[in-house]
């Protein structure tokens, strides 16, 4: 991960130090491989979390969702220009649902997390009770 997200680091700074216009423009390169990044640390905390703890699974599943689905979204988007207002709306919409579908999962997580505690909670007094 260290590796990767140095190497990343790199690429951007060569690309900002030979082309400085980038900083202000919408960089696509930046906003993929940065989304890809993402998504492949997600990908490899699920896959870790088959052998051990599932800890921030949903959250996990929410970023993979929302960032491949915002990621082609964002691709998509400069190729819309030249397309109806309709269909960019369309786009912008899809979006927003993956930001609304993305807290849904993360407010799942949380009350998910809330009610671990709170079994352990009360199994902690049942058994200090028993003493």
């Amino acid at each position: 991960m260290t590796i990767s997200i140095l190497i990343t680091l790199m690429i951007f700074v060569l690309q900002f130090y030979f082309d400085p216009s980038q900083l202000t423009k919408f960089n696509l390169f930046e906003i993929t491989i940065t989304s890809l990044l993402i998504v492949g640390f997600a990908l490899m905390h699920f896959y870790n979390m088959l052998t051990e703890q599932k800890e921030y699974y949903f959250v996990t599943i929410g970023i993979i969702i929302y960032m491949l689905g915002a990621t082609v979204l964002f691709l998509i988007g400069n190729l819309s220009q030249n397309l109806s207002n309709e269909i960019k709306y369309l786009s912008w919409t899809l979006n927003a649902f993956l930001v609304v579908v993305y807290y849904l999962i993360i407010l799942l997580e949380w009350k998910m997390s809330l009610k671990k505690k709170k079994i352990i909670k009360t199994q902690v007094n049942t058994f200090s009770e028993l003493e």
